[in-house]
């Protein structure tokens, strides 16, 4: 690697450092507030710096952190995403699509669909 390109490298990945602490705080702030699109919105960012983040020595933990962010955006998102199915509300389903595909949880979503027609199929029965 040429040392203009290196140089550029360590500026790109220290940007990418600092962008992972704002996104980090944000998100936090976002959960308090209970704000799903500003949650999804802050998930999908600090997943993008975890991807160029890569090679640093506390990688694992940031996986760790980002799983543990995720499993906090479902367990908020789950009750409303079912409130959405069940109602056939399917702007707000789409919402709920959206979310769960960014965060690379569609077979999550699916589990949460099939056990709501489930439940339909199950009452009209």
């Amino acid at each position: 690697m040429v040392p203009k390109q290196r140089i550029q490298a360590t500026k790109n990945a220290l940007k990418e450092a600092d962008n992972w602490t704002t996104l980090t705080n944000e998100i936090e702030d976002a959960l308090d507030n209970g704000d799903l699109a500003l949650i999804s919105q802050k998930l999908n960012g600090i997943q993008g710096s975890l991807k160029i983040l890569s090679h640093v020595p506390d990688f694992e933990d940031r996986v760790i952190l980002v799983e543990g962010l995720k499993n906090r955006l479902e367990a908020l998102a789950s009750p409303q995403l079912v409130s959405a199915f069940n109602s056939n509300n399917s702007e707000r389903s789409k919402f709920f699509v959206k979310i769960f595909s960014d965060m690379e949880r569609s077979q999550q979503l699916l589990k949460y669909y099939r056990k709501c027609v489930r439940a339909r199929a199950l009452k009209v029965g």
